[in-house]
């Protein structure tokens, strides 16, 4: 795995979270009933959030990025590209 700046990736987290909020947000509370074991929409979507504000390490992709970051699509590889935000906020390629 090849690592970024930490300069460049200290506001990935930030965004992250404000894109999986809003994704929660319009999301989650649609009534679309519970799964198996008895999860709903927002329990399942509230996990990305929680890692994420717990400052744990959290995979994505490319696609997710701002759209101004070095490592965006399509500048800097496919958009399904898998990366990892670490707990140290380093971005890297998986």
């Amino acid at each position: 795995m090849r690592a970024t700046s930490p300069a460049s990736d200290s506001a990935v987290r930030d965004y992250l979270i404000a894109e999986a909020v809003d994704f929660r947000k319009m999301y989650g509370t649609k009534d679309l009933g519970k799964t198996a074991d008895g999860r709903t929409a927002w329990d399942i979507l509230s996990g990305p959030v929680d890692a994420l504000l717990e400052g744990e390490a959290i995979r994505f992709h490319r696609f997710e990025l701002p759209p101004d970051h070095p490592l965006s699509a399509p500048y800097a590889g496919h958009p399904c590209d898998s990366l990892e935000l670490g707990t140290d906020n380093v971005l890297r390629e998986c």
